[in-house]
């Protein structure tokens, strides 16, 4: 495995561009403040790296390294040289629908290669400890 990670508060640079293209990566996982939404940065990575399994969720705060910051965005470049990504989504509406949707979800994941589940959920509609029951009674 290898990984790269940084914080960008300003722009992103040709340098940092050549330091993610060098692990390879075929997962990004990226953390930003809602201000960042429509970040320049986002678009760029999303656009640089098609094909490539990109994740990622509002925060109340970024962490990268050692660094913490706010009003920023925190990007994790990773190649897992053997294990197999896929991304899966689904929309909770409400708390009552979590049930439902969380076995959708998992019903899309399970399978016999299936090495670890990373998920990202709003505060809001998701019931956590539903959401991690349907999970584990599925994707066994």
């Amino acid at each position: 495995m290898k990984a790269y990670s940084t914080l960008f508060s300003g722009g992103m640079d040709s340098a940092t561009l050549e330091k993610i293209r060098a692990v390879s990566p075929n997962f990004i996982c990226l953390f930003f403040s809602s201000q960042k939404i429509n970040s320049p940065i986002l678009k760029s990575i999303c656009e640089s790296f098609k094909g490539i399994t990109v994740i990622g969720c509002s925060t109340a705060g970024e962490i990268s390294d050692d660094k913490m910051a706010d009003d920023s965005i925190s990007l994790l470049a990773v190649n897992f040289e053997k294990t197999k990504i896929k991304a899966a989504g689904v929309k909770i509406a409400s708390a009552d629908a979590c049930y439902e949707q969380s076995r959708t979800l998992a019903q899309s994941l399970a399978g016999e290669d299936l090495a670890g589940v990373f998920i990202l959920a709003p505060g809001l509609n998701v019931n956590g400890s539903v959401l991690s029951d349907v999970l584990r009674e599925t994707v066994k």
